[in-house]
Formats: structure tokens, C-alpha cells, sequence
């Protein structure tokens, strides 16, 4: 089996002047041909320490992740050579003047069964064509992987870089009973990346024969794609992307082009010689060759379009999904063989487009662009409108309440000043503080707290001696306990590296280079358990003499722990030994906050009335001690009942526990803090755990940690934050995680970036109505200038969602998005996505009421308020169900009271009628019409009091002649302005305030009034 998830490669070096290409050829290196690749590797090396001589990285990494001898040496020789070979290779992209390698392929076919990996560099057959068929009875892959793909070594991998295969054929042949083939033949992460492909075939794969996530540019020339569900995937693309003679028959469909995770496409494609070929093969596939099926943005060309249809008749050509204004596909000179009618289907807007003539041998072409009314394609594209309703009463994808979405006036409260960061529990052991890619990471989610020793570890931490000073004797007082387990390992190694020279100072150290470079407070935590006052300050000494802020001190790490009880025993006891370090921080340092220790209340443990009594005894203890300024907890969620079946449930499971917990368990817990006294509230650890194979590193954990921060901001006795843990080697519950020389985020990462707002001092609370909306949770604060709006909401309903019926205008809106369709998908693998891809996409929406809510996901929603005057004071977007009842969505409802002068209200638009009139009462000085069509310029025709059209097309107050624009009949305005020169009276908002046989025919979207002019 190959397990790639945790292989780290060295950054890669981007190429230079004067870098040239290294060189390996798999037949000279490795013997390898057409006669013995496919054998198996024991039967040419025989016994494991010939095998691990002959192909070291590969054995060393098929060892280290769990792969047994006996099934090593059951591999095939190509298998062994290509991925030790790639494998070895990876150094060399970070040694000064190797700008790539070029990988030579034996000619020939081959039996292949593990997965092939890839890097950036070139892969050719050499001689001839490269064959790798999938071996289905000796398969050793894992599920999810696919036959050859780009190891995972960090999404900066492939940036800026090039990966070409040419000369190449993959074969997935029938699977066996009991076995499985991978799905997807080549799958390559690039992001910002090129790809180039030339002959090249890929078979008979059921899920994708190619998938490209997130490349910048594609150059594919002379690919047969055949019998595969999908020939060719871009996910999440961006740039251009051009295919040219691509041939094969029987894919689901040739492209398919969507988001990868939370980076929604963005690329253009063009394809020429496309030949297809619908059901020639098999007659019962479930869907014929298409030419391509989009999900979101798409903008796609194709000359000369080849299709022969066959047993299955496609049921369209095209489909598209979730399209956006400027999307358009265009196809010149397509040629069809057989029946087709269908062109193009619209799914999101249930809409269709068909040829003329079926059965017209002649070569076409056609044009769509979303929004275009069913029927025949035009030749070229126009300029038709994207359809955007507003309508929350039919869309079911409107965020939906009892009490409308809106956001409230400022409470005269502030939020909590909550000095936030991260636990570095182990940091040292790891990095150095002054490694400038730390310092940019970290610089990156602007946190204000380090948190040093962190964790256990520090009860166990000198200023003396190196690293952190650890000393074995200490260590054996709690042998045979968890605290024991928990930082053995890490003294362990750490004496090693002594040992061989490698640690040479103290971390106290490290911590100052750290704190001093990137500008960060540090939470510094005493060591009451196994260390000295004196020891205490001179850490602190050290850390003030040097100039690093410290935001307090934690006197010890968990005290109330049964580990500690020959030191500690129970909270009198704790005070005590606590007092003389307390009273020296207070003589050197009078204004430096201090924390002690309390107890987690019962209920962050499921614990009853029974359970908790210690820990509010713990508590009642230290929120009444002489000293100190705040009571210290950590919280950990622990859904230990998730253990289901399979995976995906254990996600579910997982992410409801954690909602819970974050939501009302914590908030119970803090409840019962605050009511014991007056002191502040250190939350320095939080976090999930358990497996992190089932909730780490996905939207689920990142979920559950925007949840607890919003908890933790709305108590204001909250006044620390550090989350566990900033740095590991391993993906899990990490912000980031170490690889080699560099770093890589994890889901936290971007966590906290997007959260980091919701932190700054001074920020002004506001009610907000999604509340009530069924899965949503928001928060709304103006910042403390009060010249931005912010807006904050998780969904966990597992629904799509939008803010159409948002009340309220918010414009040039700026949209943070973390999230996605897939609650357990994250930045890379865990137990249910091996390649997960999500990251923050960032946007500018000119209306809040477009605004898209993902079925999982955090959203950042941020804009300039409104300066005095320039809001609207009455608008509408026709969302009622009476057609004599304008419902006003800022102000109040117009009404007509005879229906005979009523309008067409429905689907998020109003339609008139030659005696429309809605009689109104307001001064403006500006009308904005939303979505407007005239379906006639009749001069003398009437749009409302202040509004009726002249010659020409002319719009004018026909109280004043003054002309406020020029129409077309039949065009489309997305909004039309009619500025008026001074505030004037408008008696009604449609037509003339008497009705009669006067009012423009017309269909609008929308209507805004100002009472001043732009």
C-alpha cells in the first residue's frame, strides 16, 4: 500500500539563472524493462535488506507508514524504481542550480500496482510509449488515491513550477472480485501551477481519467480519453488552458470544470479538434459523452466540435450549474453525427436550448450566456442578464426567519477585549524563534499572545540548561500517569539532540527572538511544580530586559491535576505554594496581570452535580485568594461517543458534540465562572480532542473553533485566549504544521485569519435577526471608528444559503468565505478527505443581498457604513404576494386600495399595467430602479409623479423638463439612476397618483429612494 498523507519534501526552490535539469533514467538506474518491470521486486532482490539497499527512500517511507516486508517485496519493479526515483529526486529541488527533473520512462507495457507519484519536473517515455496498466488482483493502493498523482508535499509545491508527462498511457483494466482499482487515473494539485500533457491516453478510469485542481495554465495536445466518468476535470482552475486534438469516446463527459474546496474556478478554456463519440461502446452508461459540465463561473470556447452519436443518445451537450454574470460557453463549427436536439442545459435556472433542426447534418455554432431566455442559441454571445431573483418567499436557498435578517442599532456595549493567540506547547522542539518563515506565518494571522512553555511542559521547564531544561528526575515523580506520557517522549528527544550538539542554548531564548521579531505579547507560564521563585524571575527578567511585552503569568499548568498532588493536593494547598510567587511578581512587576489555576467546571465534562463539586470548590478557593487577577481554564471538547462505523458519521457526530459544547456547554461554564466573583477568565487552552484523524484539520474543527470564539467574545470576563496548539509535525489539531525548512497552514490557519477582526478592542455590539435563521449563528459589530460594518455568520445547516432578504442596504461588500459544501474536507488529508483543498476565498460583492452562504462554512461579511444622508429612505424588491401591496424593505409598505390600478407581483419583480399607480408621499432627490425593461418608450408615458418619458427614448420631470436619462425599449438596466437637481415631492412611486390609461409598460426587479441627489 502507498501512504503518502505525511511525506514531507523540502521547500522547493523556485528556478533561477543558470539552473539546469537532473536527469534519471529508470531503465539506466534501476534496470528496469519491458520484460522485468512487471515482476515482482523480491523475485529480482531477494530478501528485504536487498530491497531497502537497492530502492532506500522508497523502502524507508513504505516502512515508516505502516507497509509490512513481505507485502514490499511483492511489489512490482516499476512500481519500486518509478517512486523511489521520485522520491530521491525531491532534494534536489531545493540545492542551488537544479531547476527541475526530467524523469525517462522504459518503453513498453507495464503491470503496475501501487500508485505512481508525481512532482514537478518532467515524466516522458523514452523510446516509445510508456503503457501502466493497473494490476486489479495485486492493487495495494488505499481508497481515494488515484494511479498517478502529485505527492503531497504542500500546495506551494507546484508554484510557479512546471509538470510535463508525455508519452504515456494508463490502463485501468476490469477490477477482480474483492478488489478495487483507483478511480482516477491522473490527479495533479498545482496551484499556480502549469501543466503540460502531449500523447497522452488515459482508460477506462470510473471516476476522472485527468483532474487538475487549481492550475494557472494547461497545454494538452493529442490526448485520447476513453470510457472514463469524466474525461477531463479543472477544479478550482485559474488562467488559460488550451486542449487541442482530443480524441476517445464513451466518457461520461470530456470536461467537467468547477470549485476545488472553497477556490471556485476562474479560468478560460479552449478546446479545438474535439471529437467525440456517444455510446459506440457501451449502451448503458448514464450519462453520453458531453462536451463539457460546469459548476460556477465558466468561460469556455471550442472549434471544430466533433460528435457521433451511438446507441446512447446524449441528453444535452452542454450543461452548466451556479453560472455567474460574464460566464458564457462558445462553440464554431460543430459537426454532429446522429440525433441530438438538446444544446445546452441550464440546471440552477431549469432552463433549455435546442438546435433548430435536429437532424442538420451541417456544421453550427452557438453561443449562451447565463440569464438568455429558453430557445435557439444565438451564433454570438450578447450581453443577456444574469437572472438574480431576490424573491425570499420562493427561493428555498434564502436565509429565512420569523423576524427578517436584519441588523441592529449599537447596545452601548463593547465586546470583549480579548487578547487572543496561541499555545506554543512544544515550539522549540520543533523550530527556532528566529526562523523567518515562522515570522511570516505568524505575522500572517496576526495574533496579539505566545503562550510559553505552554502545556504540561512547563511544569517541568528551567531557565537553566538547554532546550527547556528538563530534568529526568522530575520527570519520574509522576511516572505512570498521562502528564508522564505527555512530555517523556519530548525529554527524550530533546537530551538526544543535546547529546549530539545540536541544541546549544536555552529556549528562554528562542522565545525572546520570536516575541521580539513578529511584535507578540507573551503569556508566560511559572513553573510551581518542580521549579524555584528565583527561576520564575529570571525568565521574567530575561523576557523584560530584552523588551517583550508580557500580557501576565500563569502561576503553573493544571495544579488541580491527581498527577500533582504531592506538590499540590487540592486548592488550599495550591494558594499556598502559589503565594510567594505571586507576591515577587507583584514587587518587580505591580501592573503584570496573574493567573491562577482553576478547575474546569463539571459541565465542560459531562459531569453531574456530584462531579463537580472539587471544581467549584477549586474555583471558589482562587476567585477569593488575596491575590491574583484571573482564574485560568482550559477547555477540550471530547466527543467520545463518536465512534461510528465509518468515517463520515464520525464527522457528523464529531461537529454536532463540538457545536454543543462551544455553544452552550462553554456558556453554561463560563456563567458559573463569572458568578463566583470578579476576576478575569484565561481560557490559555482549547481545542477538540480525541482522533483527530475524524474531526482534525476539516471545517468540522473550524467550525467548533469560530464557535468558541464567538462564545468566548461575548463574556467580557473573557480576557485571554490561546488556542492548542500553534506548531506540530503532523496534521491535526494544529494551526500549522512543520515541513522540513517550511511551513503549511492548517484549517486554524485561515480560522484565524478570518476571525482575527472579531478580536480588535473597541468593537460596538449590535443584534442581529439571522439568529433565528435555523443552522445559522451570526454576530454584527460596528468597528470601533464606526466607519465599518461587520457581520459574521457560521452556517452548519448543510444548506446553501443567501442573504436576499437581507433588510437594509450594504454595498461594495467585502466577503471572506471558509468553507464549502463538505463538512469534513479541509486544507489536506484526514480520515474521510484525502486531498482535501479548502481555503478562505475572498470577493467584493456589490450587494449584500447577493451574498452566498456555503452549506458549511464561516463568512466575513465587511463594509463602509453609510455616511450621513446617503441611505436610502424607502425601498422594495417586490418580494409580497398582494399585487396592491408594495412591501418595503426599508421603510413602510405603499398600498393601493383599488385593484383595479394594482400590478403583476411575483418571482421578485413587478410587471405594470397601463393603470399601475401606487400613490405614495416622500421628498426625494434620487430614484434607483433595479432590474429594469421597458417594453415600450411611448412619449407621454408615466414611471411615477416626478418621471415620464419625452421623445426619444428621454426620461424627464415633467415638472421641471429636466431630461434624467435616455432608454432603450427592450434593453436591460441593471440599475437605472434618475438624479434630480433638488429634493422634489413624489405623490407615487408607479404611475400617476390617478391612474388612467398612462403608466409605461415595464417589468422591475427593485426600487430605492434617496432624499438627496448623488
Amino acid at each position: 500500500m502507498l501512504l503518502v498523507a505525511a511525506f514531507q519534501l523540502p521547500l522547493l526552490a523556485q528556478p533561477g539563472s543558470g539552473t539546469k535539469a537532473r536527469v534519471v533514467d529508470l531503465a539506466k538506474t534501476y534496470q528496469v524493462d519491458a520484460v522485468n518491470g512487471s515482476a515482482m521486486v523480491g523475485s529480482i532482490y531477494p530478501g528485504i535488506q536487498a530491497i531497502t539497499d537497492r530502492f532506500p527512500a522508497w523502502s524507508a517511507h513504505w516502512l515508516a507508514f505502516g507497509g509490512d516486508s513481505a507485502s514490499l517485496q511483492q511489489a512490482s519493479l516499476i512500481s519500486c524504481a518509478w517512486n523511489d526515483a521520485v522520491l530521491r529526486a525531491g532534494k534536489f529541488l531545493s540545492a542551488q542550480g537544479i531547476a527541475e527533473v526530467e524523469f525517462l520512462l522504459p518503453p513498453g507495457a507495464f503491470r503496475v500496482d501501487q500508485p505512481l507519484l508525481l512532482m514537478p519536473g518532467s515524466f516522458r517515455g523514452n523510446g516509445g510509449t510508456t503503457t501502466l496498466e493497473v494490476d486489479p488482483a495485486n492493487w495495494n493502493g488505499q481508497p481515494g488515491e488515484a494511479f498517478l498523482h502529485f505527492a503531497p508535499w504542500g500546495t506551494s509545491a507546484m508554484d510557479g513550477r512546471t509538470l510535463r508527462l508525455e508519452n504515456v498511457e494508463c490502463i485501468a483494466a476490469a477490477p477482480v472480485a474483492g478488489a478495487f482499482v483507483p478511480a482516477d487515473g491522473l490527479r495533479i494539485e498545482a496551484p499556480n501551477g502549469t501543466i503540460r500533457l502531449d500523447r497522452i491516453t488515459v482508460r477506462n478510469f470510473r471516476g476522472t481519467g485527468i483532474a487538475l485542481m487549481g492550475a494557472s495554465q494547461t497545454e494538452a495536445r493529442h490526448m485520447e480519453l476513453q470510457a472514463n466518468g469524466t474525461g477531463m476535470a479543472l477544479m478550482g482552475c485559474t488562467g488559460q488552458h488550451r486542449f487541442v486534438h482530443i480524441t476517445g469516446n464513451d466518457n461520461g463527459e470530456r470536461f467537467r470544470v468547477g470549485p476545488w474546496g472553497a477556490m471556485a474556478s476562474n479560468c478560460r478554456i479552449h478546446g479545438e479538434d474535439i471529437a467525440l463519440a456517444a455510446g459506440r461502446i457501451s449502451g448503458t452508461r448514464a450519462s453520453a459523452d458531453r462536451l463539457i459540465v460546469s459548476d460556477g463561473p465558466v468561460n469556455a470556447e471550442f472549434d471544430r466540435v466533433y460528435l457521433e452519436v451511438g446507441r446512447v443518445v446524449p441528453t444535452t451537450l452542454c450543461q452548466a450549474s451556479n453560472s455567474t454574470e460574464g460566464s458564457f460557453i462558445r462553440a464554431t463549427n460543430v459537426h454532429v453525427q446522429g440525433d441530438l436536439r438538446r444544446l445546452l442545459r441550464d440546471a440552477t435556472r431549469a432552463r433549455s436550448y435546442f438546435r433548430a433542426n435536429a437532424a442538420d447534418p451541417g456544421t453550427f455554432g452557438f453561443c449562451w450566456t447565463p440569464g438568455q431566455p429558453t430557445g435557439e442559441l444565438p451564433m454570438d454571445c450578447g450581453n443577456a442578464p444574469e437572472d438574480n431573483e431576490r424573491s425570499a418567499q420562493d427561493d428555498p436557498g434564502v436565509a429565512k426567519s420569523a423576524e427578517a435578517p436584519t441588523i441592529g442599532e449599537p447596545t452601548g456595549g463593547t465586546m470583549t477585549n480579548l487578547a487572543w493567540g496561541f499555545n506554543g506547547s512544544g515550539l522549540f522542539s520543533i523550530t527556532h524563534g528566529n526562523d523567518t518563515a515562522l515570522h511570516r506565518i505568524i505575522g500572517e494571522m496576526t495574533p496579539e499572545v505566545l503562550r510559553f512553555p505552554g502545556g504540561t511542559l512547563a511544569n517541568f521547564t528551567h531557565p537553566t540548561g538547554l532546550g527547556y531544561g528538563m530534568r529526568a528526575s522530575e520527570l519520574a515523580t509522576v511516572e505512570g500517569t498521562s502528564v508522564y506520557n505527555n512530555v517523556y517522549a519530548m525529554y527524550s528527544d530533546e537530551q538526544a539532540e543535546i547529546n549530539a550538539g545540536i541544541i546549544t542554548r536555552n529556549y528562554l531564548q528562542d522565545v525572546i527572538d520570536l516575541a521580539l521579531a513578529t511584535n507578540r505579547k507573551v503569556l508566560f507560564v511559572a513553573n510551581l511544580y518542580s521549579g524555584t521563585v528565583q527561576e520564575m524571575m529570571t525568565s521574567l527578567n530575561n523576557l523584560a530586559n530584552a523588551g517583550v511585552q508580557l500580557v501576565g503569568v500563569e502561576l503553573g499548568n493544571e495544579s488541580h491535576l491527581r498527577a500533582y498532588d504531592s506538590r499540590f493536593g487540592g486548592h488550599a494547598n495550591y494558594l499556598a505554594v502559589a503565594a510567594p510567587y505571586a507576591q515577587a511578581i507583584t514587587n518587580a512587576y505591580p501592573d503584570l496581570p496573574i493567573g491562577l489555576n482553576g478547575y474546569p467546571p463539571g459541565v465542560l465534562k459531562g459531569l453531574g452535580p456530584g462531579g463537580t463539586q472539587r471544581a467549584h470548590d477549586w474555583n471558589v478557593a482562587v476567585s477569593s485568594a488575596a491575590f491574583g487577577d484571573a482564574v485560568v481554564i482550559h477547555c477540550y471538547s471530547r466527543p467520545d461517543s463518536c465512534n461510528q462505523a465509518s468515517t463520515l458519521p464520525n464527522f457528523a457526530c464529531g461537529a454536532d458534540f463540538s457545536r454543543v459544547y462551544a455553544r452552550e456547554k462553554l456558556d453554561q461554564a463560563l456563567n458559573e465562572l463569572s458568578a463566583i466573583g470578579n476576576r478575569s477568565i484565561w481560557i490559555t487552552e482549547w481545542n477538540i480532542d480525541g482522533d483527530y484523524s475524524h474531526y482534525g484539520n476539516s471545517i468540522a474543527q473550524s467550525l467548533f473553533c469560530a464557535d468558541m470564539a464567538f462564545t468566548m467574545a461575548e463574556h467580557p470576563k473573557v480576557t485571554v485566549s490561546t488556542m492548542h496548539n500553534l506548531l506540530s509535525m503532523d496534521a491535526g489539531y494544529n494551526v500549522i504544521k512543520k515541513i522540513w525548512q517550511g511551513y503549511t497552514p492548517q484549517i486554524n490557519y485561515y480560522t484565524s485569519r478570518l476571525l482575527a477582526p472579531l478580536f480588535r478592542s473597541g468593537n460596538a455590539v449590535q443584534s442581529c435577526a439571522l439568529n433565528g435563521v435555523q443552522g445559522l449563528r451570526a454576530m454584527a459589530f460596528l468597528a470601533p471608528d464606526q466607519q465599518t460594518q461587520h457581520l459574521y455568520v457560521i452556517n452548519r445547516s448543510g444548506s446553501a444559503m443567501n442573504l436576499a432578504g437581507f433588510v437594509g442596504t450594504a454595498l461594495n461588500v467585502a466577503v471572506e468565505t471558509l468553507g464549502g459544501g463538505d463538512l469534513a474536507a479541509g486544507t489536506g488529508a484526514n480520515a474521510a478527505i484525502p486531498n482535501g483543498n479548502v481555503s478562505t476565498t475572498v470577493q467584493l460583492v456589490a450587494d449584500i443581498h447577493d451574498v452566498q452562504l456555503p452549506a458549511y462554512g464561516i463568512v466575513h461579511l465587511s463594509w463602509a457604513t453609510a455616511p450621513a444622508g446617503s441611505a436610502p429612505i424607502w425601498t422594495t424588491s417586490f418580494t409580497g404576494q398582494e399585487d396592491c401591496r408594495l412591501v418595503a424593505t426599508t421603510g413602510t409598505d405603499v398600498v393601493q386600495s383599488n385593484p383595479g390600478r394594482c400590478a403583476v407581483i411575483g418571482g421578485g419583480k413587478l410587471v405594470t399595467n397601463p393603470s399601475s399607480s401606487f400613490p405614495a408621499s416622500f421628498q426625494v432627490g434620487r430614484i434607483v430602479l433595479e432590474g429594469t425593461t421597458f417594453q415600450g418608450t411611448t412619449t407621454g408615458k408615466w414611471l411615477n409623479a416626478r418621471a415620464r418619458f419625452g421623445t426619444g427614448g428621454q426620461i424627464m420631470d415633467p415638472v421641471t423638463g429636466q431630461v434624467l436619462a435616455t432608454v432603450q425599449e427592450g434593453q436591460y438596466y441593471p440599475e437605472l439612476v434618475l438624479d434630480y437637481t433638488q429634493p422634489v415631492a413624489l405623490n407615487s412611486v408607479i404611475g400617476k397618483p390617478n391612474g388612467g390609461n398612462a403608466t409605461a409598460a415595464m417589468t422591475m426587479k427593485g426600487m430605492r429612494l434617496y432624499s438627496s441627489a448623488q
